[in-house]
């Protein structure tokens, strides 16, 4: 599945799924580097067996249709310390669109694709788990498509923040990317 709707699809096409997994064991998270463990949890080498708790969950749907895009997830992941007995939740997804405008005016180029997405964080402060931090990030895109998604230039700018409770502080911050992608 393709980001976006490059090819022009004549009838709707879409995905739902969900997926949950539950474990009990010695590890908070899992990466291609192996077991690990979230910041402010005990390391997986040093945690007992059946330790951690972790239960967690994903929902995800796409859409495409005419030069229209959407694509969304949501994750929600529970981390258990049976030792410590905490319990700490965390949360995040997205929501990104594009459109093709060339079907709608004939004055915007075919390859030009806009695009926004909405993503968010919301996870236990690693000083005070009772503090949640929230991350958000805001983004405008334009993509340029020479030969699909194997080349194409990208150009976007993002809003970033950071609530940070324990800190008592807000952090933004403004990002510009340009970038060409290239595959083969």
């Amino acid at each position: 599945w393709k980001q976006t709707d490059v090819e022009y699809t004549e009838l709707p096409t879409g995905s739902l799924a969900f997926a949950a997994a539950t474990n009990k064991g010695s590890c908070t998270r899992w990466s291609s580097s192996g077991c690990g463990n979230l910041d402010g949890f005990a390391s997986a080498a040093s945690a007992a067996p059946g330790q951690f708790e972790v239960d967690q969950m994903v929902q995800e749907f796409a859409f495409k249709w005419r030069g229209f895009s959407l694509q969304q997830e949501y994750h929600w992941k529970t981390v258990e310390d049976n030792l410590a007995r905490t319990e700490n939740d965390f949360t995040g997804g997205y929501v990104q669109t594009g459109y093709f405008f060339h079907n709608l005016f004939s004055f915007v180029p075919r390859p030009l694709e806009l695009a926004f997405r909405y993503a968010f964080v919301e996870e236990p402060n690693r000083f005070d788990r009772t503090m949640d931090n929230e991350r958000e990030e805001f983004s405008f895109g334009a993509n340029w498509f020479i030969a699909g998604h194997n080349n194409k230039f990208t150009m976007d700018y993002s809003h970033l923040t950071l609530e940070d409770k324990f800190l008592a502080r807000d952090v933004s911050d403004d990002r510009a990317r340009f970038q060409w992608d290239v595959s083969f």
